[in-house]
């Protein structure tokens, strides 16, 4: 028969054959002078409290288990000089190991820091969910199959792959994407490949650098900073003489500092250059500079005679050295540098 106590009751002489100790909520059993170690249950919970000024100690010799009422699940197990590991609904999930800990299913959390020293830095705080931080090389690995790939997908609520980062293992092919495509190529050999869209140089003189090729002695820039193809109207030459409406249309190409333009004058009955040295046009779509002349070429549409165009530098200046008979259009262009 149980032995029963009921509020601060004192028993002595314990017969061993008493099969159970019955103390009634919130009595105790205490032990240490003083009192240091309580068992007790208050009516609703449990409690083991250590109430000195030691601490608690369970000491096992083989393992130590923490389980459910009955033993058919298991919450917690510390194996001696093993792993300590934790279930949850009787399932391991997180156990520790002899070089850290070993995960099985989703980590979430509220931020994350792998730190190997301090840096002296402090992470942007629009980018410091999850931070890296050495005080030397410090750096993240993707390891993959040598036919596959490895990826970095930037996702939201409309895409999981609104940005991406792609790397070939089988090509060596590392790609940048947007929009769920691959935009940019980058191979093994080096070269850059743009697969869709353009190469936008966003900050005026800014371009692409050829300063790893070989140069004359005179070089002053291997800067190629600008690129443009457009239309103008040129006007009506002091030159021309024309009989009708003057109409004209123009084109050209900017590359750098040399523009090339390609011109019509014309008129509705006819159009000639009746004197030598005379403008055919004066306002070329882009001044040229330097003191020597460019050269062109102007040709008669209906006999197809030509003439020789000079580009008078500091003006836009169009002139011919000889005459052209009348015609319904004359056509020129010249390349000249800016």
């Amino acid at each position: 028969m149980p032995i029963v106590i009921n509020g601060n009751g004192t028993v002595t002489g314990i017969s061993a054959q008493a099969s159970d100790i019955e103390l009634t909520d919130s009595t105790k059993i205490m032990l240490g002078t003083g009192d240091d170690l309580q068992l007790y249950h208050d009516g609703s919970n449990s409690y083991i409290d250590e109430a000195g000024t030691g601490g608690l100690k369970i000491n096992a010799n083989n393992s130590l288990v923490i389980g459910k009422y009955g033993g058919a699940e298991s919450m917690a197990v510390f194996d001696t000089d093993g792993a300590v590991t934790l279930y949850h609904d009787n399932s391991a999930k997180i156990a520790t190991t002899a070089t850290g800990i070993d995960v099985t299913g989703t980590v979430t959390a509220d931020g994350g820091l792998i730190q190997t020293g301090s840096s002296g830095g402090t992470a942007h705080s629009t980018a410091d969910d999850f931070v890296v931080e050495g005080s030397g090389h410090t750096g993240i690995t993707i390891l993959g199959g040598n036919s596959e790939s490895s990826r970095l997908h930037f996702g939201d609520s409309g895409s999981n792959e609104a940005g991406l980062v792609i790397y070939n293992h089988s090509t060596d092919l590392l790609e940048l994407g947007t929009a769920g495509t691959p935009r940019v190529q980058l191979d093994s050999s080096g070269n850059l490949k743009v697969t869709t869209g353009n190469l936008v140089i966003g900050t005026a003189g800014k371009g692409i650098d050829f300063s790893a090729a070989t140069d004359l002695a005179g070089m002053t820039s291997e800067l190629l900073d600008d690129y443009e193809e457009g239309t103008w109207t040129p006007n009506e030459g002091a030159g021309l003489t024309v009989v009708g409406t003057f109409t004209s249309s123009g084109y050209y190409t900017k590359i750098g500092r040399l523009v090339h333009i390609e011109g019509r004058v014309g008129g509705t009955t006819s159009v000639a250059m009746s004197t030598t040295d005379q403008d055919i046009s004066s306002n070329n779509p882009f001044t040229p500079t330097g003191s020597l002349r460019a050269s062109g070429l102007a040709i008669n549409q209906t006999i197809g005679a030509s003439a020789g165009l000079s580009v008078i530098p500091g003006t836009g200046r169009l002139i011919t050295a000889e005459t052209m008979a009348a015609t319904t259009n004359i056509y020129f262009s010249a390349t000249y540098s800016i």
